[in-house]
């Protein structure tokens, strides 16, 4: 488990780049008549608030790393 969640670090430092990608890919995928222009809306409204919450507790990260 340990091996397993060693890259987390790395992954926590790339939320915004991921989220930005998916929210790309979803406008392609309805572009391309594979979703709904309905289904896009909703999935990016779902992808924004997963953003609001990243962005959330990384300044709450930053707050306490700076604090220690």
């Amino acid at each position: 488990m340990e091996k397993f969640n060693e890259s987390i670090t790395y992954d926590q430092r790339m939320w915004d780049a991921d989220i930005r990608g998916s929210k790309a890919y979803v406008k392609a995928l309805e572009k391309a008549k594979l979703v709904s222009t309905e289904e896009m809306e909703q999935i990016l409204q779902g992808m924004d608030q997963v953003w609001i919450n990243c962005a959330g507790r990384a300044a709450l990260d930053f707050i306490i790393d700076k604090v220690r």
